[in-house]
C-alpha cells in the first residue's frame, strides 16, 4: 500500500483423504492479514483472522456426518527498535474456537509465542 501498509487474503481449498473416518475431511478457509509499516513506540504491529469450515462425511463418535467451524485472531509486535546480531524479536498471541457437531470436538486454544526476524 502506498504507506508501505500491506494486506494478504486468502483462500484455501483442502481434501484431506485418511482412511481413519475423523481424518476425512473437505474444508474451505478464509484469511485476512493487515500489517502496519509505522512504528509505534518501536513496534510494529500486524493483525489476522480466519475462518475455516471442515466436512466429514461421517464420525465414529456420532451418526451421520460432522462439521467443525475454526475461527482464529492473531496479533503479532514486531520490536522494531531491538535488534540481536541482525534479528528482531517477535512476539505472536493467538486465540482460536473450534465448534464441532460433535461436541467432543469443540475446543479453545490460546497461543503465545517468540520468534526472531531478520532485520536484512
Amino acid at each position: 500500500m502506498a504507506g508501505g501498509d500491506s494486506y494478504t487474503l486468502g483462500l484455501t481449498l483442502r481434501d484431506n483423504q485418511s482412511k481413519a473416518r475423523d481424518s476425512d475431511y473437505k474444508s474451505v478457509a478464509y484469511s485476512a492479514n493487515y500489517d502496519f509499516a509505522k512504528p509505534v513506540a518501536g513496534m510494529r504491529f500486524g493483525f489476522g483472522a480466519d475462518i475455516e469450515s471442515r466436512n466429514f462425511a461421517s464420525s465414529i463418535y456420532a451418526a451421520g456426518p460432522r462439521e467443525d467451524v475454526s475461527v482464529g485472531l492473531e496479533m503479532s509486535v514486531n520490536f522494531s527498535n531491538v535488534e540481536f546480531y541482525g534479528f528482531q524479536p517477535i512476539v505472536k498471541f493467538e486465540a482460536r474456537r473450534n465448534e464441532s457437531s460433535v461436541a467432543l470436538f469443540d475446543r479453545n486454544y490460546g497461543n503465545i509465542a517468540f520468534d526472531l526476524r531478520s532485520s536484512f
